[in-house]
């Protein structure tokens, strides 16, 4: 099977700007290609996929007692669970959209802050990456330092991962929303780390909810919509442009993380999660 999908992969041009790929089964690395240039060794920009991140720091704060609860104030009416389910009811499109507030010289949460209102919070899913980044500027805030570093000591340090890149704003604060940069292999672990369950390292129920469908969602994935994951039927995944995918079948034991390279995309490309549904269903 996982050589099928390695197949798969190399194969049909769909998936061409999958250039690397690790697949672990129960834990243990049974599968690693990399094409071109890079290597193990190598860090790769694993855009929107950055927000699994995100969603396991908010649960560490939890558990560590450093954010209350998932129902406090972010700002308008929006809590925590609502950017986290990305149901906040704010524009995203236009001058609110992510690719329009990182050219800003400065004052990207303000920015964000005053986007308009379109309904009540908790009322539609609609995908939103500037909304992500509040989320991460408002946990950066309760726990009192920056994304990249909370994540060094409680999640990356623990796990051996020692090599990262994540951007920030001009204020300081780690891209909430994407292009964090890491080693696939350590991708693939922190994919292995909510397949466990979170061995501790979670509240109760924390990773339950965050994987299981919260809203039915809609695009960019087209499937239900946890806690800054997609939730599939035999899975939950999170995706990023130029197909990067951090995929988790918890009955299959595996996770596979892939990444490529956007000037590689065909024009009827798809996320290699796909690849992975057809061999998993075949």
């Amino acid at each position: 099977m996982i050589e099928a999908l390695a197949d798969t992969l190399a194969r049909d041009r769909r998936y061409a700007q999958t250039t690397n790929l690790v697949v672990l089964r129960d834990g243990e690395l049974v599968l690693e290609r990399h094409d071109g240039d890079d290597s193990a060794a190598s860090l790769a920009d694993v855009y929107s996929v950055t927000t699994s991140v995100v969603s396991r720091l908010v649960g560490i704060a939890l558990g560590r007692g450093e954010l209350a609860s998932l129902d406090l104030p972010v700002h308008g009416g929006r809590t925590y669970r609502h950017l986290l389910t990305m149901t906040g009811g704010t524009k995203n499109e236009g001058p609110w959209e992510i690719d329009e507030v990182i050219p800003l010289a400065s004052g990207w949460r303000e920015h964000i802050e005053a986007a308009p209102r379109l309904e009540p919070p908790g009322t539609r899913f609609r995908y939103d990456n500037a909304a992500v980044h509040l989320l991460g500027c408002a946990l950066a805030d309760v726990v009192g330092r920056s994304l990249a570093e909370y994540a060094d000591e409680h999640l990356f340090a623990p796990l051996g991962i020692g090599s990262f890149e994540w951007p920030a704003d001009p204020e300081g604060y780690s891209w909430g929303f994407g292009h964090l940069r890491l080693r696939r292999r350590d991708l693939a672990r922190l994919g292995e780390l909510w397949r466990r369950d979170g061995e501790g390292i979670l509240p109760s129920g924390y990773l339950t909810e965050a994987t299981r469908a919260q809203t039915p969602g809609g695009p960019a994935e087209g499937e239900g919509y946890g806690y800054l994951w997609w939730v599939g039927e035999r899975s939950f995944f999170a995706g990023g442009d130029a197909g990067q995918a951090l995929v988790v079948v918890p009955e299959q034991r595996l996770v596979v993380a892939a990444t490529g390279i956007e000037e590689r995309l065909q024009p009827a490309w798809r996320n290699p999660r796909h690849a992975l549904a057809e061999v998993l269903s075949g």
